[in-house]
């Protein structure tokens, strides 16, 4: 029942199932390389945290640190924003390695060749919807976005944004890219206007064409009396879009009450104006007439009183101010690339005007009050003058409306400054003595010289 097997049988089997082993585990060992490089830590911290749909930029929800949803839909006209840090992702990295520089791999549903849609970097950031649209499916999109690293070639484990996504028909539509979703349109405050039209061109010139025609803008709603003007220009981009831009200070805003709720709305029309069905909105806030209380930024000069007859102000006069809604800053804050400078915070600016000419104190003020001389402001000529504060923002830029006061005055220096152009008046007197003495004995020497020669 048992047969004797060899021990030379033995080993040869015992061995050639150790190679057997061995191959097995060095194959496996080339297959586990490139995997381990894609599910590596992500070191630039790659996050996909904000998407911009109909030129508003929204959230998406974080699942874990390598997956984010966008519960809302997207559409050609949108964009996919993320952010990194520590590298430098550009396209010329493709060619150029750099120990520091790399680019973002972007693919769809799984990490493949036959699956990359297109290659990222600051140099075509952020990613536009509408170079994928054609490789998207109407419905959900996993779109995996891969960091390389140009020195190493290094791909590092991908990083998922979730979505639906909404095919855009052939039928036009307007894309609001600005202003934003709650916008100020009042006095002073010029307020950028950005269409992006798919399917439709503006033409001031008639056209018996379905795909040329105009915009009619109304404010609140659709009647004659809200209707502020109309668009008829714009220009062909190079993804075959049409490019509207404008400012509030092109429409007439005299009749439109003040709405905390009023809307800006966009009508398409053909060139004879008749309304076509394709409309967009956006909800804005209009203060023309300054009825509303909106939290702005105000800044008022409260003493001296400018009403005051006869206002004079010397060296040592306090000005003092009432501000609002505002943050003075004591120092100079930095902005990052991914900030953008607000309204509510910044600097206040003092102006010193004499007759046409004005002198920039002091650009950075961190107090609401002061004296020409805490501003160091020493001038020893009486007359009229104004003083001006504005406020500005971090990036000292002047807010939007302008916000600042002044007030003017008669100038009088304090006594030390007088004195001092005194002291200035009567050197210069006795310089000129001495230097007309000075003139008078050359002139009559040399006319002593002549004489006598």
């Amino acid at each position: 029942m048992f047969k004797f097997i060899s021990p030379n049988l033995v080993s040869k089997v015992f061995y050639k199932s150790i190679s057997i082993c061995s191959l097995f585990l060095l194959g496996l060992n080339f297959l586990v390389l490139p995997l381990t490089a894609q599910t590596a830590p992500n070191p630039i911290s790659l996050a996909i945290n904000i998407v911009e749909k109909n030129g508003v930029r929204l959230n998406t929800t974080r699942v874990n640190n390598s997956s984010y949803t966008f519960s809302d839909s997207l559409d050609g006209n949108d964009l996919i924003r993320y952010q990194w840090q520590g590298v430098d992702l550009n396209l010329k990295y493709k060619q150029t390695p750099a120990r520091d520089g790399g680019y973002i791999k972007v693919f769809k549903d799984t990490v493949t060749p036959e699956n990359l849609l297109t290659d990222q970097g600051t140099d075509n950031y952020p990613l536009r919807l509408s170079e994928l649209s054609d490789r998207l499916v109407a419905g959900q999109n996993v779109l995996l976005f891969v960091y390389v690293n140009s020195f190493t070639g290094t791909e590092y484990a991908p990083v998922s944004l979730t979505f639906n996504f909404a095919k855009v028909s052939d039928d036009p539509a307007i894309n609001i890219q600005r202003p934003n979703a709650g916008a100020i349109f009042m006095q002073g405050l010029i307020q950028p206007i950005e269409l992006s039209l798919s399917n439709f061109r503006l033409s001031p010139n008639p056209s018996n064409r379905p795909e040329v025609g105009k915009i009619l803008v109304y404010a609140n709603s659709i009647n004659a009396n809200n209707l502020i003007g109309r668009l008829t220009t714009g220009n062909v981009t190079s993804d075959d879009l049409f490019s509207v831009t404008a400012d509030s200070d092109d429409f007439v805003w005299d009749k439109i009450e003040d709405n905390q709720n009023g809307k800006l709305i966009f009508v398409l029309t053909d060139s004879t104006e008749r309304v076509l069905p394709y409309t967009a909105e956006v909800p804005i806030i209009t203060n023309f007439r300054n009825s509303l209380s909106l939290g702005l930024p105000k800044l008022t000069i409260i003493e001296p009183l400018k009403n005051a007859t006869n206002l004079s102000i010397t060296n040592d006069t306090e000005i003092i101010l009432q501000l609002e809604n505002f943050e003075l800053l004591e120092s100079v804050n930095m902005l990052s690339r991914d900030q953008s400078p607000t309204n509510t915070k910044g600097y206040m600016q003092i102006i010193v005007i004499s007759g046409d000419k004005g002198e920039p104190i002091q650009p950075r003020w961190s107090r609401t009050n002061f004296t020409l001389n805490d501003i160091n402001y020493r001038s020893t000529t009486e007359g009229q003058k104004t003083i001006k504060v504005q406020l500005v923002n971090e990036e000292f830029e002047i807010l939007q409306p302008e916000v600042s006061d002044s007030i003017t005055f008669f100038y009088k220096p304090s006594q030390d400054l007088a004195q001092e152009n005194e002291i200035q008046v009567e050197s210069n007197v006795w310089r000129l003595v001495f230097i007309g003495l000075t003139v008078l004995l050359v002139v009559g020497g040399i006319s002593v010289l002549i004489t006598k020669g």
